[in-house]
């Protein structure tokens, strides 16, 4: 009998007081740690300097054919090049079979996109507005206003400029204006200004088609400015000064080469230059990130 009481004073037993000590000390323990963690957590997340550059919008207008500006974004350099009509038609050129890295490397495409040239741009283009009126006459635009090399042409002859009036395109070495904080390549057209070398001014684009961005811009190539093989800052070929053979970009730390469209063309590198994502907000403006 005495077995039997025993056993039922320990089943119906309530919690005793250092119980109650035991999880209440777990609890604060644990909020204590949480409050001790957050801080260490929240100064992990970025700055507000590195918030400030998670996109930056670029103007385009002083950068002439030929021409590569650098810009930071996100704490690393950007290449913004203007090609040439020349450039353009050799990086098109290029078969995917030669290429060391087939693939495009954009944030704008698919992961597996093949590195064509025209996926080394950006489909975030606006759409173009309609072309102007049929009506509209000839000699009402300047030089270079038109896309094409006979446009230009027809316009020069019924409207010349007058003598002494400037060019279209600020010849290389001008004091043409430049983004602030933004360093600038010599362009490669050895002088030839921009309309007159076929390949018109952001401003002659926008009068041939209107309001908002061409249908097509494969002049502009943007790439971050990183080498693929250990981040070192590739340095951007010239006409005046030629930096590989693939009138790209050359790494001068261990010899990697990139031609006009950021691939790699030449090794260690393993990869071509990323291009971030970025869309036109007109023809003459962009935004990365």
């Amino acid at each position: 009998m005495a077995h039997s009481h025993t056993a039922d004073v320990t089943q119906t037993a309530e919690p005793t007081r250092r119980d109650f000590l035991y999880v209440a000390t777990t609890v604060v323990a644990g909020i204590g740690a949480a409050a001790t963690l957050i801080p260490l957590i929240v100064q992990m997340n970025p700055s507000a300097d590195v918030l400030a550059l998670a996109s930056v919008e670029i103007d385009l207008t002083p950068i002439q054919p030929g021409q590569t500006v650098t810009f930071t974004w996100r704490s690393h350099p950007l290449f913004v090049r203007r090609r040439t009509p020349q450039e353009i038609a050799a990086a098109r050129a290029v078969p995917i079979s030669d290429l060391l890295d087939p693939v495009a490397r954009n944030a704008n495409f698919p992961e597996n996109a093949p590195a064509t040239d025209d996926n080394r741009l950006t489909p975030n283009i606006p759409g173009a507005a309609a072309p102007p009126p049929a009506g509209a006459a000839a000699g009402a635009a300047p030089a270079g206003t038109s896309g094409t090399a006979a446009g230009s042409a027809s316009a020069a002859a019924v409207a010349p400029a007058p003598p002494g009036a400037a060019t279209a395109g600020a010849p290389p070495g001008s004091e043409a204006a430049t983004p602030e904080g933004a360093q600038t390549i010599p362009a490669t057209t050895g002088g030839t200004p921009a309309a007159v070398a076929g390949n018109p001014t952001p401003e002659a684009a926008a009068g041939a088609t209107g309001a908002g961005a061409p249908a097509e811009l494969p002049e502009w190539l943007v790439v971050v400015g990183v080498c693929t093989h250990l981040g070192c800052t590739p340095t951007a070929s010239t006409a005046l000064a030629p930096e590989g053979d693939f009138g790209g970009w050359l790494c001068h730390c261990h010899g990697s080469q990139y031609d006009v469209a950021g691939r790699v063309r030449r090794g260690p590198a393993p990869q071509n230059l990323a291009v971030p994502p970025y869309a036109f907000l007109s023809n003459t403006r962009i935004k990365v990130g």
